[in-house]
């Protein structure tokens, strides 16, 4: 559903849909990130009396997102690399990333505490 919006945007540039595509954007974004997250960015646009369009929360949310995944990998490869057994974990560690990733599509968080917990039992 979420491409098939997408796309519609995509294809209809120069006009405005926002009256009626704000609503499941509003939508899409509460299902990805949560309730809390978004009444938490509805609370920010009426206490400085701004409004956007969920189209660019929804997109700032995300390079946000993968920012900190990135950041939480380049930190994760850090401690490996201080260690020995790094040359055996972190193939591991990516091979589980990146079926938890196919598996769950847009769930990445919780793809990062399942690895924690996962090379926990490792190192144990």
């Amino acid at each position: 559903m979420l491409v098939i919006l997408m796309n519609v945007e995509k294809f209809t540039k120069g006009r405005d849909l926002s009256p009626v595509t704000d609503k499941l954007r509003k939508k899409f974004f509460e299902k990805q990130f949560g309730t809390n997250s978004t009444n938490e960015v509805i609370k920010r646009m009426k206490e400085k009396k701004v409004s956007f369009k969920w189209v660019q929360l929804y997109e700032a949310k995300g390079k946000e997102m993968a920012q900190t995944e990135n950041e939480a990998l380049d930190r994760i490869k850090q401690l490996y690399k201080k260690e020995d057994a790094s040359m055996i974990l972190v193939p591991v560690f990516f091979n589980v990333f990146l079926v938890f990733l196919l598996c769950l599509g847009k769930v990445p968080c919780c793809a990062f505490v399942y690895i924690v917990l996962l090379l926990i039992n490792v190192n144990s």
